[in-house]
């Protein structure tokens, strides 16, 4: 009984000893240049509508006039049109969810 304690402890000790000593990916080692920034949002306003972006390279792209081939559009709450860009990790509804909650459309 006291074995097993002994052994849970070290575990759970060693568990959390992994989770704070970083090995998770270092943030700075990240470049949002290269669009590594996985929570990245950028939105850029065009003749046409907002383009909401996940990436910083997306955003510059955007404003040189190179918009994204896939998006999602949808109207804001004043009639804009806005469009998502789209990957194939969902990206759109994370950018979707990021909007809504930046804007006050989320409850």
């Amino acid at each position: 009984m006291r074995r097993s304690r002994i052994i849970v402890r070290t575990v759970l000790g060693l568990v959390v000893a992994l989770l704070l000593c970083g090995c998770t990916p270092d943030v700075a080692s990240r470049d949002p240049a290269r669009g590594d920034d996985p929570l990245g949002y950028y939105e850029v306003r065009q003749e046409q509508g907002v383009y909401v972006l996940g990436s910083m390279a997306s955003a510059e792209k955007a404003k040189a006039g190179q918009v994204p081939a896939k998006t999602v559009r949808r109207l804001s709450s004043v009639g804009v049109a806005v469009y998502f860009e789209v990957d194939t990790a969902g990206l759109e509804y994370r950018l979707m969810g990021e909007y809504s909650r930046r804007h006050g459309l989320s409850e």
